[in-house]
């Protein structure tokens, strides 16, 4: 009789038995060939280092990488880098897959209206202005002269041009400089100085660059997974936060990290420098937000409390700092004893965006298209801006009371806290406007997904200049 067949287990027993034994002779050529390929990495690292560093003392041009392919075994990583930029471009920003668009083709001549264009023709004519005479539409009958306004049409003299100064005429306005250095798209921007500007990608890296010329200063290596938000710690110092879950602190002079800030588990998505340029708050995915000694890298405090991940936070003149959360919440911290001081609810959706006002408010705006303006001391909701039809992306604070807000309804609007009405709503933009930034001289500047920034005046709701040149959506303005 056959032999019946052995259970499972036993088979499963004999197939590990039967596997080849991995010696230890091939643990060792394994560690070896992996130190091998650290130490080539590492010599690749400091030779691109000395080569920047040579560069920058000749004052030539930093060369462009070429594009590298990745080998095959190198599908992870790239798996990882469209993890990115989906997470850029999907969550929230759209609800489809972002679409593949042609490339951009060169922009028509911008023709300059007339500042006095014609007068229409009117059919009636204009008590306030003298008009020329009656001219016959069509030859009148003899026994019509009686009905001679049935075949006349008034014609009414142009407006004498005004002596005030015509607003200057819209302008489409091309690159000055273009940095051209990052392999990926640019995440967030901040500016040092008057001459310099530091900028963070999703190819792991931060750049400094001269905004006189475009060139390239510096360049900050050492997250392992892409920038998501930077700040300036005075004229020689930036901080930067990543999706690795750390926060570092970069000398602008050396190019070289100073400190690497660790405590967050989530990637962290913003951070706020107080006004000593020496303490630094930074909020994460993990719901939490930690407080930072920047000159020793040592963590002064936790702040717990909001229920889901933290988006955004501002710190306000008395070093408190506000944040907002996917929760739908705002809370108010007192940093110095790391306690919550009020927790502000009224937003129906995730809050998206927060800026500080005059005497310790704040104004938010949320993905349920509304904005608020509270009271950081009493914690009361003062007034609601109701006008978006889409999410609110971003919100700035043009002077004292005065607010500009933008979102996916590709709309600017201003808005005046004496009565929280919509003052003026500025169109142009072709798609979402997701970065807002106020200029030096009182302008607003608008960044958007249509590839462009506007220029604009916002408190007399004139659109200034259009700047074109970019390949890819704008994400931020600074």
């Amino acid at each position: 009789a056959a032999e019946p067949p052995a259970p499972p287990a036993a088979r499963d027993a004999r197939s590990v038995e039967a596997r080849p034994q991995k010696s230890a002779s091939w643990r060792a050529e394994k560690r070896i060939a992996e130190e091998q390929r650290i130490a080539a990495e590492k010599a690749a690292e400091d030779m691109r280092r000395k080569e920047e560093a040579r560069i920058a003392e000749a004052g030539e041009a930093a060369p462009r990488a070429a594009p590298v392919t990745p080998p095959e075994g190198h599908r992870d990583q790239a798996a990882q880098e469209e993890d990115d930029d989906r997470f850029a471009h999907e969550p929230p920003f759209a609800t489809s897959p972002p679409r593949k668009r042609p490339p951009r083709a060169e922009a028509p001549p911008v023709v300059t209206p007339p500042a006095t264009p014609p007068e229409p023709e009117d059919d009636k004519p204009d008590d306030s202005r003298p008009f020329s005479h009656a001219k016959p539409l069509s030859p009148m009958p003899p026994d019509a002269h009686d009905k001679q306004q049935n075949y006349v049409k008034w014609f009414v003299r142009p407006r004498a041009p005004s002596k005030t100064q015509q607003p200057p005429p819209h302008r489409e306005v091309r690159a000055h400089r273009t940095c051209l250095d990052h392999a990926r798209m640019v995440s967030c921007v901040a500016s040092l100085t008057k001459d310099r500007v530091v900028s963070g990608s999703f190819d792991r890296t931060l750049k400094i660059w001269n905004a006189e010329d475009g060139a390239l200063l510096k360049t900050l290596s050492g997250h392992s997974r892409y920038v998501q938000c930077v700040a300036a710690l005075g004229d020689d110092r930036v901080v930067s936060g990543s999706c690795d879950g750390t926060a570092r602190v970069w000398d602008c002079d050396s190019g070289e990290c100073v400190h690497v800030l660790r405590g967050h588990s989530a990637l962290v998505t913003c951070m706020s420098v107080l006004s000593d340029e020496r303490m630094l708050v930074t909020g994460s995915f993990d719901h939490t937000l930690e407080v930072w000694d920047t000159l020793s890298s040592k963590n002064v405090g936790t702040l717990l409390g909001h229920a889901d991940r933290v988006w955004c936070c501002v710190a306000l003149a008395n070093d408190w700092v506000v944040s907002g959360s996917f929760d739908c919440t705002l809370r108010v911290w007192d940093v110095e004893q790391a306690r919550c001081l009020s927790t502000l609810k009224g937003h129906r959706d995730r809050v998206w965006c927060v800026v500080a006002l005059s005497r310790c408010r704040v104004a938010s705006g949320s993905l349920d298209r509304t904005l608020r303006v509270w009271d950081c001391i009493t914690g009361n909701c003062l007034g609601v801006l109701e006008g978006h039809s889409r999410e609110v992306r971003c919100v700035v604070s043009l002077k004292d009371d005065v607010l500009a807000s933008s979102g996916d309804d590709r709309s600017i609007k201003v808005w005046d806290l004496s009565d929280y009405k919509c003052r003026r709503t500025l169109n142009g933009h072709g798609h979402f406007v997701t970065g807002l930034a106020v200029l030096a001289d009182g302008r607003l500047a608008s960044a958007s997904h249509d590839r462009t920034l506007k220029i604009w005046d916002a408190l007399q709701g004139r659109r200034l200049a259009t700047l074109a040149g970019h390949a890819h959506v704008v994400e931020r303005v600074a």
